[in-house]
């Protein structure tokens, strides 16, 4: 099972609340409170503040979010059309829209960005607050936030830089389930820094 552990800094009871609501022994992944707000069918805002905190090269440089993720790894959510590579609010971007057979139907739209000069710590809410701990197996800084649209959770490479894992269409619970999932499969290909 991984945990997502809280720095040293935070509050305890804080700490033990969200980690005890949120951790089972059923469920790997990144901890987050379970919301039951409503949810729409469109992308949550990207998560960049206007300020970037570096311009040298660093490991993310090299890293194509369209390579990250496998057909074979997506089909665990959905079938999904071919990606589509872009960059879009400050980030290189890379898009995978769910095959539907009809407009109803609720199919979670996944989303990688490459974010080369913000790391985790500038990650910003986009309503749920944003919760930073780690990743269980690398002990990778994560940073999580949700609304009713869907759910960010960036992962750091490095100090300043990122990838945000951005699912939606799905609801908040459903949506960082899956984004949860996309970064444990994700964390392995990724530099550390």
């Amino acid at each position: 099972m991984r945990h997502i552990s809280r720095s040293a800094g935070a509050v305890p009871i804080l700490v033990a609340a969200l980690v005890l609501g949120a951790c089972s022994d059923a469920e790997p992944g990144i901890a987050s409170p379970r919301d039951s707000s409503s949810s729409a069918n469109s992308s949550p805002a990207p998560s960049a503040p206007a300020t970037s905190s570096s311009s040298a090269p660093n490991a993310i440089d090299s890293v194509d979010p369209c390579s990250l993720l496998t057909d074979e790894e997506l089909s665990e959510f959905a079938d999904y059309k071919q990606p589509e590579s872009r960059f879009s609010a400050g980030a290189r971007n890379c898009r995978w829209r769910p095959i539907r057979e009809n407009a109803q139907q609720r199919l979670p739209l996944v989303n990688l960005d490459a974010r080369d000069n913000i790391g985790v710590e500038g990650m910003n809410d986009i309503g749920s607050g944003v919760r930073k701990g780690q990743l269980g197996g690398s002990g990778r800084a994560v940073a999580q936030t949700s609304n009713e649209e869907g759910c960010v959770i960036g992962m750091a490479v490095g100090e300043g830089a990122r990838v945000d894992v951005v699912v939606s269409a799905v609801g908040p619970d459903k949506a960082c389930d899956i984004a949860s999932r996309i970064a444990e499969i994700i964390d392995p290909k990724l530099p550390m820094g």
